[in-house]
Formats: structure tokens, sequence, C-alpha cells
């Protein structure tokens, strides 16, 4: 189990991840999403973060197809 802060960084990382992936694949409303995860876990707003995280996931799913075209 990681500590609050570790935890913090991973999900900066992640959240770091999915906003340059998507922002290079135009996929900006996820990237727009996964930076304001990143900006909430560098400023350690832990109480916003599952929220967003609910964002992510749900634009994530909702964007899936866009991301399936460049794949192919």
């Amino acid at each position: 189990m990681l500590d609050p802060k570790e935890q913090g960084q991973r999900i900066r990382e992640v959240a770091h991840s999915i906003k340059g992936s998507s922002l290079n694949l135009d996929i900006i409303p996820l990237g727009e999403l996964a930076e304001t995860l990143e900006d909430l876990a560098y400023e350690g707003k832990t109480k916003s973060i599952p929220g967003v995280i609910k964002d992510v996931l749900e634009s994530a799913k909702a964007t899936s197809l866009e991301v399936r075209t460049y794949i192919k």
C-alpha cells in the first residue's frame, strides 16, 4: 500500500500520461480532464480526486471509439 504522498505522485504520473497521449490524439476533453486530475494531485487536493477520476474514466469510455480509429 502506498502512503498518501506516493499515491499522489502515482496519480500525477498516470494523469500526465493520459493527458499527453489524449492531446497527441486530439482528444481534447479527456486531455483536459486528465490535466485537472494532474493539477489536483500536485496540489494535494485529495477530496476532489475521486470525482475527477470518475470523470476521466467516463470520458475515456465515451472517446474509446475515437482512440480505436487511431489504433487501426
